[in-house]
């Protein structure tokens, strides 16, 4: 499954290259997901960061290390809104290929 992470950044690019590193770090904690790239889309979104997931547990395992480890909840975030799009294979989902 490949999950697209879209998101409208508010901060400098510096602040995103910095957050982008501490992504690729906590994915290489956890076994099942990998982080495939950071991209320019052509739509609203300012950057798109690609991922390859074995499962859905992988993702939250990401999502809750990143939270514990990076958010400041006393500091504004530099993402302005965001979403999850997740890419299911009719393997995956069991249909008959």
């Amino acid at each position: 499954m490949l999950m697209l992470y879209n998101l409208k950044w508010k901060g400098s690019y510096n602040e995103f290259k910095a957050y982008i590193d501490h992504v690729k770090e906590v994915t290489g904690t956890v076994s099942g997901m990998t982080f495939k790239g950071a991209y320019v889309p052509s739509e609203a979104w300012n950057y798109t960061i690609l991922f390859e997931l074995a499962d859905y547990a992988s993702m939250l395992k990401v999502y809750q290390t990143f939270v514990k480890k990076y958010l400041q909840v006393d500091e504004p975030s530099s993402i302005e809104l965001a979403e999850m799009t997740l890419l299911h294979t009719l393997d995956e989902l069991g249909y008959p290929v």
